[in-house]
C-alpha cells in the first residue's frame, strides 16, 4: 500500500512541474511575440515617419527651385503661385499613402520666405511630419545686370532714351539726369548708396518697379 501512495504522489508531482513548465513557456512565448511585434510596429513607424520627412522636404526643394529659376522678388503673389502649383501636383509627386497636410510660404522680404510643409499618413492624419525653413533664393550674378559699378555712378541723356539692357546697380550712389526729356530703364534700379535725380528742371525718370509698373523718380536731389 506504501508503494502505490509514492508512485501516485510521484505522478501528481510530475503533472504539477510539467503544467508549471508550460505555462511559464507560454508565458514567455508571449511576451516574446509582444515585444516582437511592438517592435515590429515601431520600426514601421520610424520608416513612415521617414519617408513623410522626404515627401515634406520635396515641398521645400520645389519651392527653392521655383524661386531660383523665376528669379524675381520674392512676394505674396509668387507665394500663392508656387503653393497652388505644388498643391497641384502633390498627388503626383508623393507617395500613394501620404498625402499633403500642410503647405504654407510667407515671404518676408524680397529675398526670403518661410515654408512650412506637412505631410501625413493616409491611414492615419494624426501621424503627421511638419517642416519649417526660411528659404533665400535670389542668387544673381553680374551676368545678370545691366550695368554693375563698382562706384558712384552717374547716367545722364540729353534726348529721350530707354534703357534695356537689365537691372542697373551700383556700390555707391546713382545720379540719374536728362535734360527736357524722359528717361526710361526697363527694369530695377539699386544702390548701396542713395538713387538722386540730378536737377529740378530735367526730364522725367522712370524706373520699373517690381510690379513692373513704370515709376517717376522726379524730386529733386543732386545738383
Amino acid at each position: 500500500m506504501q508503494t502505490i501512495e509514492k508512485c501516485k504522489q510521484n505522478g501528481f508531482a510530475l503533472v504539477a512541474m510539467v503544467t508549471i513548465m508550460v505555462t511559464i513557456l507560454v508565458i514567455g512565448m508571449v511576451g516574446m511575440l509582444k515585444w516582437s511585434s511592438g517592435g515590429y510596429r515601431g520600426a514601421v513607424n520610424r520608416t513612415q515617419r521617414t519617408r513623410m520627412l522626404y515627401a515634406s522636404e520635396s515641398g521645400l526643394q520645389y519651392t527653392l527651385a521655383t524661386i531660383k529659376s523665376d528669379r524675381k522678388p520674392v512676394n505674396q503673389a509668387q507665394c500663392d503661385k508656387i503653393s497652388n502649383a505644388f498643391v497641384a501636383v502633390a498627388s503626383s509627386l508623393l507617395p500613394a499613402d501620404i498625402v499633403l497636410a500642410k503647405f504654407e510660404i510667407i515671404p518676408l522680404n524680397v529675398r526670403t520666405c518661410q515654408v512650412s510643409v506637412a505631410c501625413a499618413s493616409l491611414s492615419d492624419m494624426n501621424n503627421c511630419v511638419e517642416i519649417t525653413q526660411l528659404i533665400s533664393g535670389q542668387f544673381f550674378s553680374l551676368l545678370d545686370y545691366g550695368i554693375f559699378y563698382n562706384s558712384d555712378m552717374e547716367i545722364h541723356s540729353t534726348r529721350t532714351f530707354q534703357f534695356i539692357g537689365g537691372p542697373v546697380h551700383a556700390n555707391g550712389n546713382i545720379y540719374v539726369g536728362c535734360d527736357g526729356h524722359p528717361f526710361y530703364f526697363d527694369s530695377t534700379i539699386t544702390a548701396s548708396g542713395d538713387i538722386l535725380h540730378e536737377g529740378s528742371n530735367g526730364g522725367d525718370i522712370y524706373i520699373k518697379n517690381g510690379s513692373d509698373v513704370n515709376v517717376s523718380m522726379k524730386q529733386g536731389g543732386h545738383g
